[in-house]
């Protein structure tokens, strides 16, 4: 969904385990701060959709 958006603002989460103390493991997520803001949009959009295609079948 974020795929070439122009509103991208990459947030990163960094999670390191470790085992006998050291880092064993390094994970790094980027997601974009608005991606709550677009999932609600994205829903409100489909469920706009489908309400219009239950109007119009009625």
């Amino acid at each position: 969904m974020c795929h070439e958006c122009p509103n991208f603002n990459a947030v990163s989460e960094t999670s390191i385990l470790y085992g006998g103390g050291e880092p064993v493991v390094v994970e790094s997520v980027v997601k974009c701060a608005s991606r709550s803001m677009c999932e609600h949009i994205r829903r409100y959009l489909k469920n706009a959709a489908e309400e219009k295609k239950k109007a119009s079948d009625a």
